[in-house]
């Protein structure tokens, strides 16, 4: 061999090391049923904790809690609400037979289609109105 020449030692392939896994242990959760009394009492208890209070104190506190009252709708308003009959019934003949179009409608068409719908039946509920 020449003296300038340098040896090469052969190259050894990497090999990857294995990594244990490590498994966190999972707390067992027993499935318990309850009633609602008890989940309710339940949940109080974590009210009053997270406020820092008795459970006592908290329960006084949610029977001291005033419940405001709705007002009842006046008439007019019921009769906002509520759809006449004969939009009703001009609603389902125009319904009739759309289903299977609806189904395979694509959803970014379905709310201009049902509101050109709703328009065309109180189009028409409005001359049926009229004529009679």
């Amino acid at each position: 061999m020449d003296a300038n020449a340098t040896t090469k030692a052969p190259i050894q392939e990497a090999r990857p090391v294995p990594v244990p896994v490590i498994e966190a242990a999972q707390p067992e959760i027993a499935a318990v049923e309850i009633s609602s009394v008890e989940a309710d009492e339940q949940a109080l208890e974590r009210f009053a904790e997270a406020k820092g209070e008795s459970p006592e104190a908290a329960k006084k506190d949610v029977a001291d809690a005033k419940v405001e009252a709705m007002p009842m709708p006046t008439m007019d308003e019921i009769q906002k609400i509520e759809k006449d009959t004969v939009m009703v019934e001009v609603e389902k003949i125009l319904e009739d037979g759309l289903a299977d179009h609806w189904k395979t409608m694509p959803d970014a068409l379905k709310p201009l289609f049902k509101q050109k719908g709703e328009a065309v039946a109180k189009a028409i509920a409005g001359m049926i109105k009229q004529s009679i």
